[in-house]
């Protein structure tokens, strides 16, 4: 059988775990790899490597294909600043974009942060936002009518219950506003905020439990040392403006370099892009 009906056969096999090839790239850059998830194999072409992969293990999002030795290894997710063991002459790391496209996520390999995000294309207030980036949040609702609250004026709906829910429940599902709590992580923030949005945009902190105490969506307290290189010079305020101010947006009034505190949910809506990073 040559290699190119051999190739075909697998695809059949592997049925619509095929459609997922089509997101395999090459990665050079040594700072990156993945764990090894099962012995390697003889493979005579990198897609039979990869269609194998898929067929055998649910977990393979990466490939060490060695076309010299014609040896398939199958991996884990992409990873920063992992080794990639011992490593021979010929072989070259594949990953797929292993996100849920349903969704819009798409995986974003920036320095330290592998992880997928969903760049949201709507206006919303930050309560909106929240229950979008919970994927589940509309069937989990359902479930859990009696826990909502009413915020404010405004009319309880799916989208308002469902970001008011208890954070552990929400942490729990798998989506949430994308956060910075890291220096790469903020810098992708920003550079979503100015290059992709060119306007403000919600970054997952608020002090809207306690002023004054700013809280990331995974539910830790902002470390006091980090809130000088997070926020703006003289921000936040402290709501002197407004005391409604709870939410931390990037925008044209920080430069796009740092956060500022806004509004969250007053009326007329405070409604800004936002972005979601899955929770793995």
């Amino acid at each position: 059988m040559n290699r190119l009906w051999f190739d075909v056969l697998l695809f059949l096999l592997a049925g619509c775990k095929s459609l997922t090839l089509m997101s395999f790239k090459s990665m050079t850059n040594s700072s990156y790899g993945s764990a090894q998830i099962g012995d390697p194999w003889s493979a005579v072409t990198l897609t039979s490597c990869i269609v194998n992969c898929r067929i055998r293990f649910n977990n393979c999002f990466s490939v060490v294909y060695n076309g010299i030795h014609s040896l398939c290894t199958p991996g884990g997710k992409i990873t920063y600043n992992v080794s990639r063991g011992s490593y021979q002459v010929g072989d070259k790391l594949y990953y797929t974009d292993h996100c849920n496209a349903t969704q819009g996520y798409k995986l974003y390999v920036y320095k330290s942060v592998v992880n997928c995000f969903h760049l949201a294309t709507n206006w919303a207030v930050y309560p909106e936002a929240k229950s979008n980036c919970s994927v589940e949040c509309v069937s989990y609702f359902m479930n859990n009518k009696k826990k909502c609250l009413i915020l404010g004026d405004f009319v309880i709906n799916i989208n308002i219950c469902c970001a008011v829910l208890n954070d552990v429940d929400l942490r729990a599902i798998g989506g949430r506003i994308m956060q910075g709590k890291t220096r790469d992580s903020l810098d992708l923030f920003l550079s979503f905020c100015k290059n992709v949005y060119k306007t403000y945009t919600f970054l997952g902190l608020t002090d809207i439990v306690t002023e004054g105490t700013f809280v990331w969506e995974d539910g830790t307290v902002l470390d006091p040392t980090w809130k000088n290189i997070v926020f703006y010079s003289g921000e936040p305020n402290g709501g002197s403006v407004n005391p409604n101010d709870d939410c931390a947006v990037c925008g044209s009034y920080s430069g796009f370099s740092s956060v500022f505190d806004a509004g969250c949910f007053r009326v007329p809506p405070e409604e800004h892009y936002y972005i979601c990073e899955l929770v793995e």
